[in-house]
């Protein structure tokens, strides 16, 4: 797949993220994928999740690591993006960088793509949808012709 990996640990406790500054940021405007590890228990890194789902493209996934506990305490935060309950192994990363491929070689073929959130599966945190249901997998996908 030969994309490379770009990191970001987050702000210093002493700066704020140029995102939640309005200043942008050029990895994150290079992303094809973002896997999210920040403690959502701080405010500043809530904002920086809401920035990232305000400002990507429809096209690009987006994970968050979470805690199990804190993904009822922060449900609606977490409504329209896939979690993972636990650090991701070989696998994880594998099939996020397969669907990010995926969705680059239809976006190249003339489809639209929209990737919203995913059911859950094991060893993924479970959402709940606004009734208590399971959330739904809603990826979409339109025909060019």
């Amino acid at each position: 797949m030969g994309r490379p990996v770009l990191t970001c640990p987050g702000p210093p406790a002493s700066q704020r993220c140029p995102l939640l500054r309005g200043a942008g940021c050029t990895k994150f405007g290079r992303a094809h994928g973002i896997v999210f590890k920040l403690d959502l228990g701080r405010g500043e890194h809530r904002a920086i999740l809401r920035r990232y789902r305000q400002l990507a493209r429809p096209d690009v996934p987006i994970r968050v690591l979470v805690a199990p506990a804190d993904t009822e305490r922060y449900a609606e935060l977490l409504q329209d993006v896939e979690c993972w309950s636990h650090e991701p192994n070989v696998a994880d990363l594998d099939g996020f960088a397969a669907e990010v491929e995926a969705i680059e070689v239809l976006a190249r073929a003339g489809f639209d793509v929209e990737v919203l959130a995913a059911p859950a599966r094991p060893g993924t945190a479970h959402r709940r949808g606004a009734n208590g249901d399971a959330a739904p997998h809603h990826g979409g996908l339109r025909d060019p012709r």
